[in-house]
């Protein structure tokens, strides 16, 4: 909600430069000396009440703040410009808080050392999707597990018949995994993968013919109906993956029923 979404920006831009940004809209909206400059503090206002208003992500906004840092920048400046003190005292503090919430945000700590020191310091960060239950925020949580997710792929690629590889598609649940398996397949002479999730729709189904699918993340109670026989061949363990990644197993199917051109919109998933 708005509140939330109002809240989540102290943390994600330092809870030091609050007084910056905040003094960055106050003085581009009614300092006589900002005036020039007021349409700035007016887009960024428009955009926080469009995102707030229709529930975005807290991340959303970072883009839009450059221009009430520099705001803030300058009417700072104004307002030191004979108390030099304040300046410096300032600069450290922001240092200060940097090196201190740094390892919220970058991947400088090792994960277990991060863990801990998200605790002994007692705050998380906020979830970025209601499915999300993991003790590791989003931003850190996505990274991990796509080589080993790739490795199980390409192993059970491996092991079958070369006829088998050589008429082989691989069919993902969604775009992160067809982009980690075109990525890092690449070293593991994987084909392209294939989905039915956002852009990887328009693209199509390929080469694919759907005679030898191995399909990863998907049902196999929809996999039953469309195919004359489904195996599972390879399920995905990892410490450190989001929740909604856990367990996720992978399939090899032969037999299509249908053709893989006249089923394709039936994987149109946009979100």
């Amino acid at each position: 909600g708005p509140l939330s979404f109002f809240l989540q920006q102290f943390l994600m831009t330092n809870p030091i430069t609050v007084p910056l940004w905040l003094g960055g809209l106050y003085f581009g909206l009614f300092h006589p000396q900002g005036k020039r400059f007021r349409w700035l503090a007016l887009a960024f206002v428009i955009v926080f009440l469009l995102l707030s208003l229709s529930y975005g992500k807290g991340y959303y906004l970072a883009p839009a703040f450059p221009m009430v840092f520099a705001l803030g920048g300058v009417g700072f400046e104004h307002l030191t410009v004979r108390r030099r003190v304040p300046r410096v005292i300032f600069v450290f503090l922001l240092a200060g808080f940097g090196a201190l919430f740094a390892s919220y945000v970058l991947p400088v700590l090792p994960i277990d050392t991060f863990l801990r020191f998200q605790s002994a310091i007692g705050i998380t960060t906020p979830r970025q999707e209601v499915g999300h239950t993991g003790a590791i925020p989003q931003h850190f949580g996505d990274r991990f597990g796509w080589p080993e997710m790739v490795a199980l792929v390409a192993k059970a690629y491996q092991e079958l018949p070369a006829v088998d590889r050589q008429r082989c598609g691989i069919l993902t649940s969604n775009y992160g995994e067809a982009g980690a398996i075109n990525f890092f397949g690449r070293e593991h002479g994987l084909p392209r993968a294939i989905c039915g999730h956002n852009n990887y729709f328009l693209w199509g189904p390929g080469d694919a013919t759907g005679e030898v699918m191995l399909v990863y993340n998907r049902a196999r109670e929809e996999l039953e109906p469309i195919f004359e026989e489904v195996r599972e061949v390879g399920r995905f363990q990892h410490p450190y993956v989001m929740p909604y990644q856990q367990d996720r197993r992978l399939y090899l199917c032969r037999g299509l029923k249908i053709p893989i051109a006249a089923g394709w919109p039936q994987l149109k998933v946009f979100t």
